[in-house]
């Protein structure tokens, strides 16, 4: 039988948290949503002040991050360069603007986050950064192995947030 991993609802918890401290920290306000392997919401805040629009952006980026395996930016810059509409790939809620990452889990997708309504730059960079490094105090669970964890959820640079 083969497993995938989740993101259960505790750990997408704990790193909404981690994520909503950086953003406060820095003097911001944003939408974060967290997502599983399908894109389907497990965890969603809006920050006062936000603008009201960002809530849907931070869900879509997430699902996409999480869909297609790849920061949502990167569609953007994959569909700029070929010089097609976003439409092309056929799913409305697929955007391409920075702010989603995959989450991964041993090399395997089991979700993304989204950020929206920040104007410090892409989530996927200053997130990521070395000075914005976060381990987000959660752990990824196989369902196949219920008592199995992942010792940390961090973002890493460059590569996807990932669980180690």
């Amino acid at each position: 039988m083969r497993t995938a991993p989740v993101i259960d609802h505790r750990t997408a918890l704990a790193a909404l948290d981690a994520i909503r401290d950086a953003v406060e920290a820095r003097g911001k306000t944003a939408a974060i949503a967290i997502v599983d392997a399908h894109g389907e919401l497990v965890a969603f805040v809006r920050l006062d002040g936000v603008q009201l629009g960002s809530g849907p952006l931070a869900i879509n980026k997430a699902y996409t991050a999480a869909r297609l395996n790849r920061a949502s930016r990167v569609l953007g810059e994959t569909v700029r360069a070929k010089g097609i509409d976003v439409a092309f790939y056929g799913d409305p809620r697929y955007v391409g603007f920075g702010g989603g990452m995959p989450v991964r889990v041993d090399g395997v997708n089991a979700g993304g986050v989204g950020v929206s309504g920040r104007r410090v730059g892409r989530f996927d960079a200053a997130g990521r950064s070395a000075g914005h490094r976060q381990r987000l105090n959660a752990r990824c669970r196989q369902p196949a192995a219920p008592g199995v964890t992942s010792p940390m959820l961090r973002a890493t640079s460059p590569s996807p947030v990932a669980c180690r």
